[in-house]
């Protein structure tokens, strides 16, 4: 899980296989119909990140903001939401300050330096919770994290909300040796003191 995200990354950037439009890469016929508020059909695996990757990418390029980003005061170049995120914010830049995908976000503001803090600070804490823990439920909480990892990549806004908070707690769970040597009986006995 965490390093598929970066392989298919390769993959669609180089044309051999674009995950995200996986309709057309394998040929599926039988298309999932889904429809709309408006009752308009349209299918369920349609690609909704390529062009985000895409905009995200080439505004790096532009901007000269690759390698340490451009920061959280700066958006990426938009030509498909600027005139929506000109309004929202009342400037004239031309600039979404972030989307959807969570990792395209830590790119804007962080670079590739950021990504790669990001993607060590998740790959250190599932290995350590799966490889370091004494008990059954810091490997759960491990696998979890990797799979945030790779969801990262996907959608998984990033916005300061219960759920972004609770990821980060899990995270703190795997990298405490308290928790990790902890047996599944000192686990349960405290678990059982939150919630009494």
């Amino acid at each position: 899980m965490i390093i598929s995200p970066i392989i298919f990354f390769i993959l669609g950037a180089s044309n051999t296989f674009n995950i995200f439009n996986i309709e057309e890469e394998l040929n599926i016929k039988n298309k999932i119909k889904m429809k709309n508020d408006a009752g308009e059909e349209y299918s369920a695996l349609v690609d909704t990140r390529t062009f985000l990757y895409a905009e995200e990418i080439q505004s790096a390029i532009k901007n000269n903001y690759i390698i340490i980003g451009r920061s959280i005061a700066r958006g990426y170049d938009s030509l498909f939401f600027k005139d929506w995120a000109d309004k929202a914010l009342n400037l004239k830049r031309g600039e979404r300050q972030s989307c959807e995908t969570s990792i395209l976000n830590i790119f804007n503001y962080f670079g590739i330096i950021g990504v790669i803090i990001y993607m060590s600070i998740f790959w250190r804490a599932s290995y350590l919770a799966i490889t370091k823990s004494k008990n059954i439920f810091i490997p759960i909480i491990g696998i979890y994290i990797a799979f945030r990892w790779m969801f990262a990549w996907i959608e998984d806004f990033s916005k300061f909300d219960l759920n972004y908070l609770f990821l980060w707690i899990f995270i703190s769970l795997c990298y405490s040796p308290i928790f990790r040597n902890m047996t599944n009986r000192e686990y349960k006995n405290w678990f059982y003191t939150i919630i009494r």
